[in-house]
């Protein structure tokens, strides 16, 4: 994990070897850091006292794939068991819908997009958060 609300992990140098993730499972978030684990616990735990929701951000890294994985001529490969987009090929960064990664550090309160009903309008909402197209 990268991220969990404020909370952030360092950054590593590259390349960052296998053998650093030997000891992830031991966090209860996946963060390769300890102290970035206990912090970002320590405000889980802090915001579900104040009833609120969290966002974050997650890094995947994938080791000993075979070449061509992925590829635009691979229909089964595993990028497209997870994602749209042929992640493998593409090298791609980050992905964001909406405000996307700057909601991650918000809670759930100031990042939802709450659902209004009026008789002139209907079911609608105030934000869009969620970068839905199909929002007035």
């Amino acid at each position: 994990m990268r991220q969990i609300g404020a909370v952030h992990a360092p950054s590593y140098p590259e390349p960052l070897e296998l053998e650093r993730f030997a000891d992830v499972d031991a966090s209860p978030v996946r963060c390769l850091d300890a102290e970035a684990s206990r912090a970002m616990v320590e405000h889980i735990d802090a915001q579900r006292k104040a009833n609120e929701s969290l966002g974050g951000v997650f890094e995947v890294r994938a080791y000993g794939l075979v070449p061509g994985l992925g590829s635009h001529v691979s229909w089964r490969s595993a990028s497209m068991a997870c994602w749209p987009v042929p992640v493998l090929d593409t090298g791609v960064k980050g992905v964001g819908l909406g405000d996307g990664f700057a909601l991650a550090g918000q809670p759930g309160s100031l990042a939802h997009d709450e659902i209004f009903h009026s008789e002139q309008r209907g079911f609608y909402r105030e934000t869009n958060h969620a970068g839905d197209s199909r929002a007035a």
